[in-house]
């Protein structure tokens, strides 16, 4: 790393106890040995020579970012204790840059529904609070503008709150559609088929009843033009 990090300066490095709940330790640099790497004092007074690529700065006590691109120092120990940092706020939602990171809280908050839709049409991404509805924005305005269909991915293992998340995007692209008589039950109907795609091998796992053995496709149709007085961007079914 160069130029080499300063003596007195917090960083982070790897927790090499074993059986720690933590990736990552906090301590201060007290040296630096060519060919060797950074001393670094830890917080209960211990040494430890670390590895010159096994030390990042941290960044400064108590900052967070929305978006984990807008850190001072960015290495995986501060997107991490970003993120930390966020879900204890009950903000469950963080960028990395056109990218939406979501930490699965297993409790309902109070950050859905129609009010907190209302803070995300014709806003680009990065302008509003990280949410699922930010990301359907994102694709509903670059359909607009583009009449090209969009995708939006959602992944993670089995427990993370995809389903879920999947319900938020459709409830949403509903909702801004303007589109009610049609969309109002459209992410209901659509997650309720779940059952009869068991059926086709998939299984519920430990942590959830959901299919997370394959991946699922849903494609929204959505109106690219305006008809009569039906406007362009109308979802027409699933």
């Amino acid at each position: 790393m160069s130029p080499h990090i300063t003596k007195g300066t917090c960083v982070w490095v790897k927790e090499i106890v074993k059986g720690s709940p933590e990736a990552f330790v906090q301590g201060t640099v007290a040296e630096f040995v060519a060919g060797k790497g950074y001393t670094v004092v830890l917080a209960d007074g211990t040494e430890r020579l670390v590895r010159e690529v096994d030390c990042a700065p941290a960044n400064p006590e108590g900052l967070t970012a929305p978006d984990n691109c807008h850190l001072i120092h960015i290495s995986e120990a501060a997107i991490l204790m970003n993120l930390r940092s966020r879900f204890a706020d009950k903000r469950i939602y963080t960028y990395t840059g056109e990218i939406l990171v979501a930490l699965n809280p297993f409790e309902l908050l109070p950050i859905y529904g129609v009010e907190s839709m209302g803070a995300y049409p014709n806003k680009a991404l990065g302008l509003a609070e990280p949410h699922a509805y930010a990301m359907a924005e994102e694709a509903f305005r670059t359909f607009l503008a583009t009449s090209l269909s969009q995708s939006l991915v959602v992944s993670g293992e089995s427990g993370a709150g995809k389903t879920e998340t999947n319900k938020h995007l459709m409830h949403y692209l509903a909702w801004r559609s303007k589109s009610e008589h049609v969309g109002n039950d459209l992410a209901e109907t659509i997650i309720a088929v779940n059952p009869i795609l068991e059926s086709f091998g998939n299984a519920k796992t430990s942590r959830n009843n959901n299919s997370s053995r394959f991946g699922k496709f849903v494609k929204i149709s959505v109106r690219e033009r305006a008809v009569g007085v039906a406007r362009p961007g109308a979802v027409l079914g699933a």
